[in-house]
């Protein structure tokens, strides 16, 4: 008998990629019928499944003041805390692909925030 990994119905899971362990990961453990999108924090990265490579903001721990502002407003309007280093780059790209009409209304869109946050604390 297999065992459910979600309880949570979802038809799009993000997640941030830095080597692409989680993201390989999650592809394999799920079922295949539900999109597993990778959103790299490395420029020029280059990984098999489906990625969005537009939202690097410039390569690994490089921010913009724009990504730097999106991650204040993530904490003060929706009480989520993110950094910018990989989860900001994420959530942004999420964001962002709502804005363009890319994730459909009604999908269930399942993010992983994979923490990060004491970098915050430094």
């Amino acid at each position: 008998m297999g065992r459910k990994l979600l309880s949570i119905d979802f038809d799009q899971l993000y997640t941030a990629v830095g080597t692409g362990g989680t993201l390989k990961g999650l592809i394999k453990g799920i079922d295949g019928k539900r999109e597993v999108i990778g959103v790299p924090v490395l420029k020029n990265y280059d990984y098999e499944g489906k990625i969005l490579r537009a939202y690097h903001h410039g390569g690994y721990a490089k921010v913009t003041k724009e990504l730097l502002v999106f991650c204040e407003t993530m904490k003060t309007q929706y009480d989520i805390v993110v950094e910018p280093t990989y989860t900001g780059k994420l959530f942004w790209a999420v964001f962002d692909q709502i804005d363009k009409g890319l994730i459909k209304q009604g999908t269930t869109v399942l993010v992983i925030h994979s923490g990060g946050l004491q970098a915050l604390a430094e």
